[in-house]
C-alpha cells in the first residue's frame, strides 16, 4: 500500500472518529423548551418567536357549563405585563397550523409545541369532562384538521388540579370516539398549580395515562425570588429514576440567576417571558455543553436518559443583586413599550381593557359604599 493511499485511509479513519464524537456530544446534550409565556394573541406570536422561543404558552378560558370562551388571561397576572390580550381559540389554532405547516409561507421551523393553560376554575365541577370535549373537538376541527400527522407540532393540556382529572378523561375518550386514538401520541397532560406529586400519580393511575406525562414547578415571576426549588427537584428525581414524570419544567423564570438555578437542577423546559435571556444562559460556558434547544425532531414527550447535570460554579452575591436590578429596570421599560405598542397604537383595544378594570373595581367600590353606610348608621345612632 502507497503513503498516499495510507494516509487517505487514516484520514477517513479520523474523520470518522471526530463526526462519531461530535453526534455523541451532540446527543448528550439535554433538549430544552423555551416556553414563552402568556402569548394571548396572534399579534403577540411573531414577537415571541423572534426573540428565541420555541414553544407558546396561552390561556384558554371556559364558561362555567364547559365551552370555551376565548384565549384570555386578564387581570392580574405576571408583574410587566399587559394581561388582557385575547384571541377567537379557533383562529389562534389556524394560525398555529399555518406556522406548523412545512408548506406554508409563513412556516416557523422553530415551533415545536403549543403549551394549553386550561382556566378551568369557573366551570361547574359536573362540566369538566364536557371541557375535555370541547377542547379536543377544536383540536381534531382547527389544529388536525386534515391529517393528524400534519402540522408537525404537538400540545401539551395543563390543567390546574388533580380536581379537573375529569377534563383529561374527556380529551381521551373524545379521541377515541373520532377513531383518532393514534394521535393521541401528539398530546400530552400535565398539573399546573403545585398539587402534591403522590396525588398526581394516583391520578395518572386511575386514568390510565402511562406517558407524555409533564410536570411543572413554580410560581408568578413577582414571587419567584422567595420559592425554594425542593418540589421541582423531586420532580426531576421521579424523572430521572423512571417514575410518572417524563419531563420536568420550571414556572416563570425572567431573572437570569433563577434561569441558572433551573438549568443546574436539569429541567427540560422554562416557561418564560423573556425567552432571549433563556437563549443567552444556555450559550454561557456552564450550559452550552449540556443544553441546546429542542426541536422538531426531538419527542417532547419521551424520558431523556443523561447523567445529572453537575456543576461547581457559584454566583457572586454582588453580581447576582446587579444583574437582578438591571433586568428588573428592562422589565419595566418593556412593560411601558408593550402598552404603547399593544394599547396605544391599537385604542380599539383600549375599551376591553377599560371595562375589565371597572367591573373588577366595581366589586371593591361596592363593599366599600356598604361599609361606610354601615359605619355612618352607626355613628348616626
Amino acid at each position: 500500500m502507497g503513503i498516499s493511499a495510507y494516509l487517505k485511509i487514516c484520514s477517513l479513519l479520523l474523520c470518522l472518529c471526530l463526526e462519531k464524537s461530535s453526534f455523541v456530544l451532540a446527543e448528550s446534550r439535554r433538549p430544552v423548551y423555551i416556553i414563552a409565556h402568556m402569548v394571548n394573541s396572534i399579534y403577540e406570536l411573531d414577537e415571541y418567536m423572534a426573540r428565541g422561543a420555541n414553544s407558546i404558552e396561552i390561556d384558554l378560558t371556559f364558561h362555567s357549563n364547559g365551552t370555551v370562551k376565548n384565549v384570555f388571561h386578564g387581570y392580574p397576572c405576571d408583574c410587566y405585563r399587559v394581561c388582557d390580550e385575547r384571541e377567537n381559540f379557533a383562529k389562534y389554532l389556524n394560525h398555529i397550523r399555518d406556522l406548523a405547516n412545512p408548506n406554508s409561507i409563513n412556516y416557523r421551523k422553530s415551533l415545536t409545541l403549543l403549551f394549553l393553560d386550561l382556566k378551568l376554575g369557573e366551570v361547574l365541577r359536573n362540566e369538566k369532562y364536557k371541557a375535555g370535549e370541547e377542547v379536543a373537538k377544536y383540536l381534531i376541527t382547527h389544529l388536525w384538521s386534515n391529517d393528524l400527522s400534519h402540522p408537525h407540532i404537538d400540545v401539551l393540556l395543563s390543567i390546574p388540579h388533580v380536581s379537573d382529572m375529569e377534563f383529561i378523561r374527556g380529551v381521551r375518550d373524545t379521541f377515541n370516539k373520532s377513531n383518532r386514538a393514534t394521535s393521541m401520541t401528539k398530546l400530552g397532560f400535565d398539573v399546573s398549580m403545585n398539587d402534591d406529586l403522590n396525588a398526581i400519580r394516583r391520578m395518572y393511575t386511575k386514568l390510565g395515562v402511562t406517558n407524555n406525562r409533564w410536570q411543572g414547578d413554580g410560581i408568578t415571576n413577582c414571587l419567584r425570588t422567595f420559592r425554594d426549588d425542593s418540589r421541582l427537584r423531586h420532580a426531576i428525581r421521579i424523572r430521572d429514576n423512571g417514575g410518572f414524570i417524563e419531563k420536568v419544567y420550571d414556572w416563570t423564570l425572567d431573572i437570569t440567576s433563577h434561569i441558572r438555578r433551573a438549568l443546574r437542577a436539569g429541567v427540560d423546559g422554562i416557561i418564560t417571558n423573556f425567552p432571549e435571556r433563556v437563549v443567552a444562559v444556555m450559550q454561557e460556558k456552564e450550559f452550552k455543553d449540556k443544553y441546546r434547544l429542542a426541536s422538531e425532531d426531538d419527542n417532547p414527550f419521551s424520558r431523556v436518559q443523561i447523567a445529572p447535570f453537575k456543576s461547581n460554579t457559584q454566583d457572586s452575591n454582588l453580581n447576582l443583586y446587579v444583574a437582578s436590578v438591571r433586568e428588573v429596570t428592562i422589565a419595566i421599560m418593556g412593560y411601558v413599550w408593550d402598552f404603547y405598542k399593544l394599547r396605544l397604537k391599537r385604542p380599539s383595544t383600549l375599551f376591553p381593557l377599560i371595562q375589565e378594570l371597572l367591573s373588577r373595581a366595581e366589586p371593591v367600590f361596592r363593599e366599600y359604599h356598604t361599609v361606610w353606610r354601615k359605619l355612618s348608621r352607626r355613628i348616626q345612632n
